[in-house]
C-alpha cells in the first residue's frame, strides 16, 4: 500500500536536513513514541551518508492493560537510510523485529526549499506478505493483510507529522 505525506518545517532546507540527519540524539527528547535510537553503522561517502539505526518505540501510547503482552520486538525497527545531499533525498527501508519476512517497508523523503521553509515529502510503500503468516490459514491471512497495512499506515502518518512538529520545536528552542 502506497502512502504520501508532505509537511512544512519553517526553517531553511540545509539546516533542517543536517538537524534531522546529524542531531537525532538531541531530537530524541522531542520525539513522540520513541525511547531511543541506536547507531548500528555509518558510512561517510562524501555527498552520501549511509546509516543503519535501531529505533525503539515507547509503549506509552499502548493501553496499560496490553503493555505486559507487548514484546519489545513489536515496537522496534531497523532503519536503513541513504542521505544523498546532492539530490536532497533520503532513500530508506525498514526491517522489523516482528513479522520478519512478513512485511516490507521502503520509500523516500524528499527535501524541497521554498524560501526559508522546507517541504518534506514522504513517499513509501508498505506491503504485508500473507504467505509469511504460516500460523494462520491463508484465506484469513490474505484478508487480514490489507487491513493490517491500512492500520499501520494509519498509525504511521500521524507519527511522521508529530516527528516533524518535534523537529520544528527543537529548532525553535535552539533559536536557529
Amino acid at each position: 500500500m502506497r502512502f504520501t505525506l508532505t509537511h512544512e518545517i519553517p526553517f531553511p532546507r540545509d539546516l533542517v536536513w543536517t538537524t534531522i540527519r546529524d542531531r537525532q540524539d538531541d531530537l530524541l527528547a522531542y520525539l513522540p513514541n520513541v525511547d531511543r535510537i541506536e547507531l548500528i553503522e555509518h558510512q561517510d561517502l562524501g555527498q552520501v551518508q549511509r546509516f543503519v539505526k535501531r529505533w525503539v518505540g515507547s509503549s506509552d501510547d499502548i493501553p496499560a492493560v496490553l503493555r505486559p503482552m507487548v514484546k519489545p520486538d513489536l515496537i522496534q525497527w531497523i532503519d536503513h537510510a541513504s542521505w544523498d545531499q546532492s539530490r536532497w533525498l533520503v532513500e530508506w527501508w525498514h526491517e522489523t523485529g516482528v513479522l520478519r519476512g512478513g512485511m516490507t517497508s521502503k520509500g523516500t523523503n524528499r527535501y524541497e526549499a521554498d524560501g526559508d521553509i522546507t517541504l518534506i515529502t514522504f513517499e513509501g510503500d508498505l506491503k504485508i506478505h500473507p504467505e509469511a503468516f504460516t500460523f494462520l490459514p491463508q484465506v484469513i491471512a490474505r484478508r487480514a493483510a490489507p487491513v493490517l497495512e491500512r492500520f499501520i499506515i494509519g498509525r504511521l502518518k500521524p507519527n511522521l507529522r508529530a516527528t516533524n512538529e518535534a523537529v520544528s520545536r527543537f529548532m525553535e528552542d535552539q533559536e536557529y
